[in-house]
């Protein structure tokens, strides 16, 4: 596994994927803003409710664009022949490790546009807490669960 000694990104495709999804969640937000701008209105409530109601779609829109973008470009994942790490980088830096001979089990969730797209979402769970990874490639996802199994085949400590 010498291919993930440094910190990785995912693929460009997660990009589009978190592009797609934030698109969704847009249309959902707006559906429900023009139903209460619609309530307002109709019902004559306090017309500072209007203002209220840009704001938040102001905001909406913003999350819509940022939030793909900084998820993509500041989540990093590495895995070495001892530990496991995910990094994200963004304003403030947080990095998980868990030690491979501490891992439990491996959880791959997908939907059905991640399999679509061929991408795949994994959870390392230890007896403490889970550690997600960013999205892959489900044959990234089978390389590292190899790599995570093999190693954990010949792990001889009892936590």
């Amino acid at each position: 596994m010498d291919t993930y000694a440094n910190f990785q990104r995912s693929p460009k495709q997660v990009q589009k994927y978190y592009y797609f999804v934030q698109v969704m969640n847009f249309v959902i937000a707006f559906l429900l803003l023009g139903l209460f701008l619609f309530l307002t209105l109709y019902f004559h409530w306090w017309s500072w409710l209007i203002y209220l109601i840009a704001l938040i779609g102001l905001l909406v829109a913003i999350n819509c664009i940022f939030k793909p973008l900084i998820e993509y470009r500041f989540t990093y994942y590495k895995v070495t022949e001892s530990y496991l790490a995910v990094d994200r980088r963004f304003f403030f830096k947080k990095q998980k490790l868990v030690n491979i001979e501490r891992i439990q089990f491996i959880v791959r969730k997908e939907n059905p546009i991640l399999h679509r797209m061929g991408l795949c979402n994994v959870v390392v769970v230890t007896a403490g807490h889970g550690v997600e990874l960013p999205l892959m490639h489900e044959t990234t996802v089978q390389e590292i669960e190899e790599h995570l199994l093999t190693k954990l085949k010949g792990v001889n400590t009892d936590v």
